[in-house]
């Protein structure tokens, strides 16, 4: 991708575009090594509940312990009547079955064909059997050759019990490398005794190429705002973004608006004030949003105070709630003071949890989760996640996961945290960004991938990147380009949704663009690589 911003092709080039994406895919699928059997479509299990010891094995794979094919079949000619002992919830990707692995076990066959110095993945579609005890997660870990390359972790239920609309996860490990020509063993491998069965399908090795995104549209949606804008994806498909509404990095009076896209992110409507400032030489800046379990929208926003003479200081955070698209707001109080009586400023998502409650972020020399039992009316209980810490962006993994991506005092990078508790204890792990690209926000992609995107303050690179994680947040892609913007600018907090199309909308703001010389926010719409 060029330094420039990458402003709107015409239709006839973005389909080109697509076309030799399409072949230049292909090519490397079909230069790369060949997994026998990727799709388990080449025996038909008639023995229940369908291992492979008492039905002849799996073409092209070896195994140990309970390992098989699902679904089985009424018999060998009536194929078409099956029974799911294990594949009982999701849409399984490629044809009619899938492999299974229970509790502890192992799948694995030797792939030939690899290059030395060359870089490949391995791609595969995970998803774990439901069994009425979606919260009892199998682990999977995956390995080429002496090298895992996709890192251990718990394999979640894509759907309830026997729904079948959702596909599978998809995974995509980090790059393998061989030292030498020849074959190389790809193996599956599972890690938790507790009557739980992971589902594999779709199983192929691919060359690695440079990771980029598919750039469809690049707009000014909102001229004349500050912005720092949240996204909220509407239950009728409409998405919602809050913004600060003036031109000034929180000097000048302003509050949060309200506006509305119901064109997939190609124009947007103002629908209301959210967020009023609350003193005439005040403003709003501050925004966390997001659905409670009606589909109303929640909003929590400080701001400050601006004297003309004498200190600034923090507002207390406004709990504003709308049951009609943003039309109408009912604002009130009932946001918690931190450990020490000082205001906390709220950021981010609104979340829900496993148990039906709401949960957000909110910090001042720490960084808090915070909670709400009563959809969003009142919050209560902050528990700290990190000193030193503050923007926070939050992603529900299931059962009691978390995931979190929160920008640093110093150095100003992105850290990442895990809580397997339900957010009662946290634990630091990798930083995903580098020294200036902050802060971030993190979503759920229809595929089962989680997203992040940043904003990117570093001298020469200013804009928006992203990463994805195929495996729940332990590894993370290379960084790609969504935005570049002219330096040096006020720019980034970016915030996304994705269509249900597939497509992604991700807002940011900046002072200026190659689009406009004025503070905006501006839209991409994008295709994830």
């Amino acid at each position: 991708m060029s330094r420039s911003s990458r402003r709107r092709r015409p239709s006839s080039l973005r389909t080109a575009t697509a076309v030799c994406a399409a072949l230049l895919t292909c090519c490397l699928a079909a230069a790369a090594p060949r997994v026998v059997n990727g799709g388990f479509e080449e025996d038909r299990y008639l023995e229940w509940p369908g291992y492979a010891g008492a039905n002849g094995g799996i073409r092209g794979w070896e195994w140990t312990n309970n390992v098989g094919i699902n679904p089985v079949w009424v018999d060998a000619e009536n194929n078409g009547r099956a029974r799911h002992a294990f594949t009982d919830n999701g849409t399984i990707p490629e044809g009619r079955q899938a492999a299974l692995i229970q509790n502890v076990g192992r799948l694995y066959q030797r792939v030939d064909g690899f290059e030395a110095g060359k870089r490949y993945r391995v791609r595969y579609r995970e998803n774990a059997r439901h069994n009425h005890t979606p919260d009892r997660l199998p682990t999977l870990r995956v390995t080429l050759g002496d090298e895992i390359v996709v890192s251990e972790h718990p394999v979640s239920p894509v759907e309830d019990f026997d729904a079948r609309s959702l596909p599978y996860h998809v995974v995509e490990s980090a790059d393998f490398v061989p030292p030498a020509d020849g074959a190389y063993e790809l193996a599956f491998e599972t890690t938790t005794d507790n009557a739980v069965t992971v589902l594999i399908d779709n199983v192929e090795i691919v060359e690695a190429g440079e990771v980029e995104p598919v750039i469809l549209e690049h707009l000014v949606a909102v001229r004349g705002v500050c912005a720092w804008p949240v996204l909220v994806g509407l239950e009728d498909g409409a998405i919602a973004a809050f913004l600060h509404n003036v031109a000034s990095h929180t000097q000048l009076p302003g509050d949060v608006d309200c506006y509305v896209s119901r064109d997939g992110g190609m124009s947007w409507r103002f629908a209301a004030t959210a967020a009023p400032r609350t003193l005439a030489d005040s403003n709003r800046v501050h925004i966390c949003a997001g659905l409670d379990a009606d589909g109303d929208l929640v909003l929590l926003s400080t701001g400050w105070h601006r004297p003309a003479e004498g200190e600034h200081s923090l507002l207390e955070a406004l709990v504003c709630r709308s049951a009609d698209a943003g039309r109408t707001w009912e604002v009130s109080e009932g946001f918690p003071s931190g450990p020490d009586g000082e205001v906390l400023v709220p950021f981010g998502r609104v979340a829900r949890a496993a148990d039906g409650s709401l949960r957000a972020t909110a910090y001042r020399d720490a960084c808090f989760m915070v909670r709400s039992d009563d959809e969003g009316a009142t919050w209560t209980r902050p528990v700290k996640i990190d000193d030193g810490i503050n923007e926070g962006a939050i992603l529900h993994l299931g059962g009691g996961r978390w995931l979190a991506a929160i920008r640093s005092a110093g150095p100003e990078v992105l850290r990442s945290y895990r809580s397997d508790d339900d957010g009662a204890t946290w634990t630091r792990g990798a930083d995903v960004s580098e020294q200036g690209q902050i802060p971030g926000d993190l979503i759920r992609l229809q595929d089962g991938r989680i997203l992040l995107v940043y904003g990117d303050r570093r001298q020469d690179h200013f804009g928006v990147e992203g990463r994805i994680s195929a495996d729940e947040g332990q590894s993370w892609s290379t960084p790609f380009r969504l935005v570049n913007l002219p330096g040096p600018t006020d720019c980034g907090y970016p915030s996304s949704v994705q269509r249900a199309d597939g497509t992604i909308v991700t807002a940011y703001y900046a002072g200026k663009s190659d689009l406009i010389n004025e503070y905006h926010m501006g839209v991409v719409i994008w295709r994830a690589p």
